[in-house]
């Protein structure tokens, strides 16, 4: 039993006595528990800390004495690397007791003691290789007032997975490894992974820089400490003026300038331009730039952002971070320069009126946007090859008040799932181009020209207030929405992939010649809302286009694929671009006319399904409609109208099939009924002839009419009609019911 009575396996060392930990010297631990005594002979701050070979999680505790009552400091297990740090330069020389405690069964560990021999300057960077199975490496360093930045910069080397943290514990001068200066601790996982933190001094004293490492292997390392730029502003808001920071020196290009809380003043650039490397603005803190800023790291801005002097530019040379608490305004023609990328956090106010953001250079660049309020005035793009992108991590929609600019060759590219509204135009030199794969693009309260090329397209567009005019062919892969205003097609064509939705009258394409075509793809698509078409061309693979309401009308009517289908609407189409009637056609509810010119023909080359509303068919050669003429057709009805207001209709024998599934509806016409057909037998449904001139009716052996409605002034039975060529064509009379 233990001095503390504790039980467990104890080895009896030859002469008695505790072995001693030696300094940077490792000690197998296969006893639970073992007990081991250490003395800090020297002033530095020292560290001692245990490690199981397999990942095991291993406890230790700190006694003032080697007779092991009272414990100083307790660690559990439960963290990789336990230690244990005391600050030399303020404790006695004398001999301290360590427990090593294990898990029930666990195998072996190391412990080490680490006196903290080496002593490390700031401004310094140091190359260093952790050897095999050390535990724990501690430093001394004497610091300042100010801002520190402290980075361990892993090189690709070895497995050793190091982690990074600063002690000034205060009296009684000891604690556990969680115990560090402010939040002065960087733990990230991974044997490759680099460590930073910064952190600010209120008060000069030695401070102990603890290395420790999660894993048995070696691995080389480089670390750089240093003071940054802290601005006192004790003298004046002069950024040039050196008595205004604590290093006493103006910062330069390699200098990390922090602006805190609770200065006598806040530094104002104005006569000559400045300098640093990474800047940070602090929650509170304040920067005014009158002349420009060149900032060749990051800048970090959670206080003011003052542009407040015309022409002024501020140059970041990576990313800039919009932090919350962040306020930023700019004057007239002010820029912000970035070659990195923009990242907008929740609680950060970034909608400056007037200015413009620049993204240059060569690598690609996002904009990531966390706060509802966020808005631009201009932005411009001048990069390539890397692209712009509108980050599909933001989660909030932004504005541009002004212009989306594009120079020679610039990419943009959204991914993000939220709304971009702009006020001004969009803008593009040579070679530029925009895809948008997600998300919603509106223009909002825009009077511009827009002119884009098959490279560029949106996803969803809106139009709210705005006043469009095309100047080429317009993409749309998502929905086109129109609240108000005008979308001037023009000569030019819109290629839409999703849904029209306009609320803004029937006249809102303009005077137009253009076609929209319908192409959707695997999808159906929703025409909703008054409009006028010039031509409207449905080309949609595996899906149909979908009318539930509204007046829509358009000049020509051209079909490719899929199908059209009435649910409301009134769909009037003026000429019928194919020269018979082609297509899918399904009428639910409401009114389908289609007219034809009278140079080209209404023969059915289509599918049609009627349960309920009115198809017409207007127009064509004046010629009986053949049934089916150069392809296979098909009619299905149950209910609803099929009229051929100007031409008859005949059943034509030839090479394609007729498919007809009509238990219901009528089919009517002003014409003759007729035809040579053997197979067609509706299983319901009224064959009606109307209007004031003579027609004949009749169908061929094995058809079979199943109501027959007469509404004519005269009537009688001709002795036969002429086909195409001036023909005489066969009449039978109707057999049957």
């Amino acid at each position: 039993m233990g001095a503390d009575g504790s039980w467990g396996n104890f080895t009896i060392y030859q002469g008695g006595g505790l072995p001693e930990l030696a300094n940077d010297v490792r000690r197998d631990c296969d006893n639970d528990p073992d007990y081991f005594k250490f003395r800090q002979s020297d002033s530095t701050w020292c560290a001692v800390g245990v490690r199981n070979f397999l990942g095991e999680q291993w406890g230790i505790e700190l006694y003032g004495d080697t007779s092991f009552v009272d414990p100083l400091v307790s660690i559990p297990g439960g963290y990789d690397v336990p230690y244990v740090v005391l600050d030399g330069h303020n404790l006695p020389e004398e001999y301290r007791g360590i427990k090593v405690t294990g898990p029930d069964d666990g195998d072996m560990a190391l412990a080490e003691f680490e006196g903290g021999k080496e002593t490390l300057t700031v401004g310094g960077n140091y190359f260093s290789t952790w050897p095999f199975f050390e535990v724990v490496e501690m430093y001394d360093i004497w610091l300042e007032p100010g801002e520190y930045s402290f980075h361990l910069e892993r090189m690709e080397t070895g497995i050793a997975n190091l982690d990074l943290a600063l002690y000034n514990l205060g009296d009684p001068y000891y604690g556990a490894r969680n115990e560090f200066y402010q939040s002065a601790s960087s733990n990230n996982w991974g044997a490759w992974e680099d460590e930073s933190f910064t952190c600010e001094v209120t008060q000069a004293d030695w401070f102990g820089l603890c290395i420790s490492s999660r894993t048995d292997g070696y691995g080389e390392f480089r670390l750089h400490i240093h003071l940054d730029g802290s601005w006192s502003g004790d003298v004046s808001t002069d950024w040039h003026d050196p008595l205004n920071w604590y290093s006493l020196s103006v910062p330069d290009s390699t200098t990390n300038v922090v602006i805190t809380a609770g200065r006598l003043s806040y530094p104002i650039i104005e006569g000559a331009s400045a300098h640093c490397d990474d800047l940070e603005v602090k929650p509170g803190a304040s920067l005014t730039l009158n002349h420009d800023l060149h900032v060749g790291g990051h800048a970090l801005v959670a206080g003011d952002l003052h542009m407040a002097d015309e022409y002024s530019v501020f140059n970041v040379a990576y990313h800039f971070y919009c932090e919350p608490g962040c306020d930023l305004d700019m004057a007239e023609n002010t820029q912000i320069r970035i070659s990195g990328n923009l990242v907008v956090e929740t609680g950060a106010l970034v909608d400056p009126q007037a200015g413009t953001f620049i993204f240059e250079g060569y690598e690609g660049s996002e904009i990531q946007n966390h706060d509802y309020r966020t808005s631009f005035h201009n932005i411009e793009y001048h990069k390539y090859p890397g692209l712009l992108h509108f980050s599909s991590y933001c989660t909030e929609d932004f504005a541009i008040t002004g212009n989306l600019i594009l120079l020679n060759d610039a990419g943009l590219q959204c991914d993000s799932e939220h709304r971009v509204k702009l006020s001004g135009g969009i803008y593009k030199l040579p070679g530029s181009y925009f895809n948008f794969n997600a998300g919603k693009f509106m223009f909002s309260g825009s009077n511009s020209n827009l002119t884009t090329t098959a490279m560029d397209y949106f996803n969803d567009l809106t139009l709210f207030d705005s006043e469009i005019d095309l100047q080429s062919d317009l993409y749309v892969n998502g929905e086109l929405k129109i609240i108000s205003g005008h979308l001037n097609l023009g000569s030019y064509d819109l290629y839409l992939q999703g849904h029209w939705n306009n609320h803004a009258g029937a006249g809102v394409l303009g005077t137009a010649t253009g076609t929209v075509h319908f192409c959707g793809v695997d999808a159906d698509q929703a025409l909703i809302g008054d409009t006028d078409f010039p031509t409207l061309h449905l080309q949609n693979f595996f899906g149909e286009l979908y009318c539930p309401s509204g007046a829509i009308n358009c000049d020509n009517w051209q079909w490719t694929v899929g199908a059209l289908h009435i649910d409301g609407a009134v769909f009037n189409a003026a000429d019928i671009v194919s020269t018979t009637l082609r297509g899918e056609y399904i009428v639910d509810a409401g009114e389908l006319n289609l007219y034809q010119d009278a140079a080209d023909y209404v023969d059915l080359n289509a599918g049609i399904t009627i349960t309920g509303g009115t198809m017409r068919v207007f127009g064509g050669y004046p010629i009986d409609s053949y049934w089916p003429y150069t392809q296979d057709a098909s009619i299905t009805m149950s209910d609803g109208v099929l009229d051929f207001v100007d031409n008859g209709i005949y059943l034509y024998d030839g090479a394609y099939l007729l498919t007809d599934v009509i238990t219901g509806g009528t089919i009517r016409t002003s014409g003759n009924f007729t035809g040579a057909r053997h197979d067609f037998n509706p299983g319901g449904g009224t064959i009606e002839l109307y209007g004031g001139n003579d027609a004949d009716l009749g169908h061929g052996i094995g058809s079979s009419f199943h109501d027959v409605r007469i509404d004519k002034e005269a009537d009688r039975q001709g002795e036969g009609a002429g086909d195409r060529l001036g023909q005489g064509k066969p009449v039978s009379s109707p057999t049957g019911p």
